[in-house]
């Protein structure tokens, strides 16, 4: 495992003050980061480190497919996507059926929650667990949700989410300095976008 990654990670983990999203983000980074990083999926280093952390989410999971912060015992829907995200990932690189049965239960738990309490990792993570499994509802799912904030009132944006609105929103208070702007949270809602058919806004986000 490259030590880049390691402290990435880690620092992550530290910020976050939560094994479990630095598990997820572990996952995801290095899985999506190997080859940029130079470090070979197939080392035995490399897997094991990942089943390490999967194992780690797996064993935090909530019965309703969700996570906590804390350890409180109540899952956060912030967490439930961009957590899923990191056993979606480790299945794709070990083929172990318990992760993707932990991502199911995480993406049953996201069909069951109202459109205006996603988070945009919900909608990439789904519409990724309808990917690889095949199942439709999944991948509906994400494709609803996202539609909903493009074309609804929500929290975010008063009259549907343009790029200029989801843009004005994560510059605005409490993302304004001396916090910095939430430019983490925008780079999701282009993956979001891209995932669900949304190719304009994705576009105009990038841009």
């Amino acid at each position: 495992m490259s030590t880049l990654t390691q402290v990435r990670f880690s620092k992550i983990g530290v910020i976050v003050a939560a094994l479990v999203a630095s598990a997820a983000f572990f996952i995801s980074g290095s899985f999506a980061h190997a080859a940029t990083l130079s470090v070979s999926p197939d080392s035995d280093g490399y897997r094991t480190a990942i089943v390490n952390a999967a194992d780690h989410l797996l064993a935090q999971q909530n019965s309703d497919g969700g996570w906590n912060w804390y350890g409180t015992g109540t899952s956060d829907g912030n967490l439930t996507g961009v957590t899923a995200l990191g056993l979606l990932d480790a299945y794709k690189l070990t083929g172990k059926t318990a992760y993707l049965d932990g991502a199911r239960k995480a993406g049953d738990n996201l069909k069951s929650v109202a459109s205006d309490k996603f988070f945009a990792p919900d909608i990439v993570f789904l519409a990724n667990l309808g990917r690889v499994t095949g199942d439709s509802t999944y991948t509906q799912k994400a494709a609803d949700v996202m539609s909903f904030y493009v074309g609804s009132a929500n929290h975010i944006c008063t009259s549907g989410c343009s790029a200029q609105g989801l843009a004005d929103y994560y510059h605005a208070a409490p993302y304004t300095p001396p916090n910095g702007s939430d430019e983490w949270s925008l780079v999701w809602w282009v993956e979001a976008a891209k995932e669900t058919g949304q190719d304009s806004l994705g576009a105009d986000l990038a841009t």
